[in-house]
C-alpha cells in the first residue's frame, strides 16, 4: 500500500500546480489506457489522498459523453493519467477544455513514472479498514469481485461513500456470507447500504422458483434478497457497458442541484390496463404535491413522439406499461438524446437488461429501477407508488426507497394472507418484491423541489416513546379514475389493487393504505408487539431486528380520520 501511495505522490508532483491551484474540487483525473493493476493503483492512491476532484476514464462508451460532462461540471483542470492515442492538443480539442501534462506508467508516454507495484485485494482491504477507523459510522459496503475489472474502482468508490470494501470469492456468489461475516465486526454492524460493483458476470444474480404460475419458471433477483422476512439492506448495482460509464454515473452526481424539478409519468399507453392507470394517476398527484412539475401521459393519447420529447427534460421518469410498446414499438433503447442526471423507473416486464437499460446510463441517467422478469401491472404500480412516496415523504435514498417499497409489498402480502384471508395472486407480491432492482448507486439522495405552500396536510406517522400515532387528514386529493376503477386518496397513502364497491353502479373503488417505516428502540432482540383499537384484520406489522425498524401497514376504512394509535409492548 505504501508503494501505491507513492504512485499518487509522483502523479501529483508531475501534474502542473495550476491543475490544483484554481479549484481542486473541479479537477478531473482522466484515466487512459491502463492495465488493471495500474488502474487499481490510481484509484487506491487518489482515495487515500482524499482528493476532492473527479475520476473519469476515456473508454469507448464514455468517450462520446466526456466533453458534455466536463463543460457542465465547470472543470478547472484535466489531468490525463495513462496512455492516450491523442497528444495534448488533440485530446484538448476532443474534450473541449485544455489538458495538463500527461502522467503515464513507465512503459510509454511523454512523462515517465517509476516502477509501479500494486497491492493485492487483501492488502487494499486491510488498508481501508484502518482508513475507515475514525469516528464516522460506516453505513455502506462496497462489494467487489477481485478477479474482475470493475473491482479496480472499489477504492475510489469507497472513499467517495465512506464505505468498507468487501471482496467476494472469484465466482462472486458469496455476497451474503461476506456481508454476514463483515457485520459481525463492531465497526461494521451499522452497514445499511450495499453497493454491488460490477455486472452479473462479476457478481451473479440469484434465482428462485416463481411463487406464482406464469411464463417464468424462476425469478431473478439481487444477492441479499431474504428467503423470508423483511428486506434489511438497501441494495443497488453499479454497472454499465464499460468502466468509464460506471465512473460517469458517480461523477454525474456532482451535477445535481436544488431547485425546480420535472417529473414525467407515462401509464397504460395504448389502453388495456385501467387499474394500473388509476394507480399511476395517484402517483402523479403525489409528485405534484411534492412540488414536481409533472407531465402525465395516459392511455391511448400517449405517443412515442411525446414521450421522446419529454424524457430529456425529466429529473424523474416513470414508465408504467408493456415493455413491447416501449422497446419494440417506440424503439426506446435506440433513442440518443442526452438526459439530465435523472432517475428512471421502468415499471414494466423484462426491462432491466443490458440492452434495454445500459443506453439510459450512458446518456445521463443516474439510476434505473426495474425488473428483468415479468410482473402483474397492478402489483408493479403499487410498487412504483410506494417507491416514489418513500423518496418524497421519507426522503429516502434511491436504495432506501427500493427497500421500503419491497417491504410494503411484503406487509401487503402478510395482510392478504393472514388477515384478509385473500390468497389469490398473493405470490405476485412476493415475486415483485424479489424482482425489482436498482442499477445505480443506492446511497444517492435526490434533491427535491420545494413543496407548494398551500398544500393541505399529508398522512404523517409519529413515534413517541412506546406509541405510534398516524395522523390521517380529512382533506384529500381529487378523485382519479380509469375504466371502472376509481380512487379518492390523501397525500402519502398507498394503493395496492384491493377493491371495494364504489359509489356508482359497477364502479370498483381502490382501497387506500397507510404505510409507515418506524424506528423503535431495540429491546433485547425481541420483536415488538403492537396493539390497537383498529380491527386486527386491518393492519400488519413486520420487524427488522437488525436495524430496529418496523414496517406498519394499515388498511383505511372510510371512517378512519384523525389519529390512529398503536401501542408498542
Amino acid at each position: 500500500m505504501v508503494r501505491t501511495l507513492r504512485f499518487l505522490a509522483l502523479a501529483l508532483s508531475l501534474a502542473p500546480a495550476a491543475a490544483f491551484a484554481a479549484d481542486p474540487a473541479t479537477t478531473v483525473f482522466l484515466g487512459g489506457e491502463m492495465t488493471g493493476p495500474e488502474r487499481l493503483a490510481l484509484t487506491s492512491a487518489l482515495a487515500a489522498a482524499d482528493h476532492p476532484g473527479v475520476l473519469l476514464f476515456d473508454t469507448p462508451k464514455a468517450r462520446p459523453h466526456l466533453a458534455a460532462f466536463l463543460r457542465e461540471f465547470g472543470t478547472s483542470a484535466v489531468v490525463p493519467v495513462g496512455r492516450f492515442d491523442d497528444d495534448a492538443d488533440r485530446l484538448a480539442a476532443r474534450l473541449g477544455i485544455p489538458v495538463n501534462s500527461f502522467v503515464t506508467p513507465a512503459n510509454g508516454g511523454p512523462r515517465q513514472l517509476s516502477t509501479l507495484i500494486v497491492p493485492d485485494a487483501a492488502s487494499v482491504a486491510r488498508a481501508y479498514g484502518a482508513w475507515l477507523g475514525d469516528d464516522r459510522p460506516i453505513r455502506t459496503a462496497v462489494i467487489a469481485n477481485p478477479a474482475t475489472e470493475s473491482a479496480t474502482l472499489a477504492p475510489w468508490l469507497a472513499a467517495q461513500k465512506h464505505a468498507a470494501v468487501l471482496f467476494t470469492d472469484r465466482d462472486g456468489k458469496n455476497v451474503a456470507e461476506v456481508v454476514e461475516r463483515a457485520t459481525r465486526r463492531p465497526e461494521l454492524q451499522k452497514i445499511d447500504h450495499v453497493i454491488l460493483l460490477g455486472d452479473a458476470t462479476a457478481i451473479p444474480t440469484q434465482t428462485r422458483p416463481n411463487p406464482i404460475a406464469g411464463k417464468d419458471a424462476e425469478i431473478e433477483m439481487e444477492p441479499l434478497t431474504p428467503q423470508a422476512g423483511v428486506f434489511s439492506y438497501a441494495v443497488g448495482r453499479l454497472t454499465g457497458p464499460d468502466i468509464g460509464i460506471v465512473a460517469l454515473q458517480l461523477a454525474r452526481q456532482r451535477l445535481l442541484r436544488p431547485g425546480p424539478k420535472q417529473a414525467v409519468v407515462v401509464s397504460n399507453p395504448g389502453g388495456g390496463l385501467p387499474l394500473l392507470e388509476t394507480v399511476s394517476q395517484h402517483t402523479a398527484q403525489e409528485l405534484r404535491y411534492a412540488g414536481f412539475q409533472t407531465d402525465v401521459l395516459l392511455g391511448k393519447s400517449v405517443s412515442p413522439v411525446d414521450v421522446r420529447a419529454r424524457l430529456p427534460g425529466a429529473d424523474l421518469f416513470l414508465w408504467e406499461g408493456h415493455q413491447a410498446t416501449l422497446f419494440r414499438d417506440y424503439g426506446f433503447a435506440e433513442w440518443t438524446e442526452p438526459l439530465r442526471p435523472s432517475l428512471v423507473i421502468l415499471q414494466s416486464c423484462l426491462a432491466l437488461t443490458d440492452v434495454k437499460s445500459y443506453p439510459l446510463l450512458e446518456r445521463g441517467a443516474l439510476g434505473v429501477v426495474g425488473t428483468s422478469t415479468r410482473t402483474y401491472s397492478a402489483t408493479g404500480g403499487a410498487f412504483a407508488l410506494a417507491y416514489v412516496d418513500a423518496l418524497l415523504y421519507d426522503r429516502q435514498s434511491v436504495g432506501g426507497a427500493l427497500r421500503t417499497a419491497k417491504n410494503f409489498l411484503l406487509t401487503y402480502q402478510m395482510l392478504k394472507e393472514s388477515r384478509l384471508s385473500q390468497t389469490r395472486l398473493s405470490g405476485a407480491n412476493m415475486r415483485s418484491s424479489w424482482a425489482f432492482s436498482l442499477w445505480g448507486d443506492p446511497t444517492l439522495e435526490l434533491p427535491l423541489p420545494e413543496r407548494p405552500a398551500g398544500n393541505h396536510a399529508a398522512v404523517r406517522p409519529v413515534v413517541n416513546g412506546s406509541s405510534i400515532m398516524i395522523e390521517v387528514p380529512a382533506a384529500g386529493f381529487e378523485r382519479v379514475a380509469s375504466g371502472k376503477y376509481a380512487a379518492t386518496t390523501r397525500p402519502n397513502t398507498r394503493l395496492a389493487g384491493l377493491l371495494r364497491a364504489g359509489d356508482e353502479a359497477g364502479e370498483s373503488k381502490l382501497v387506500s393504505f397507510v404505510f409507515a417505516e418506524v424506528e423503535l428502540p431495540a429491546r433485547n432482540d425481541r420483536t415488538p408487539k403492537l396493539t390497537s383499537k383498529l380491527p386486527a384484520e386491518n393492519w400488519a406489522f413486520a420487524w427488522d431486528a437488525r436495524r430496529s425498524v418496523g414496517y406498519l401497514l394499515v388498511l383505511l376504512r372510510p371512517k378512519d380520520v384523525g389519529a390512529l394509535r398503536f401501542t408498542v409492548d
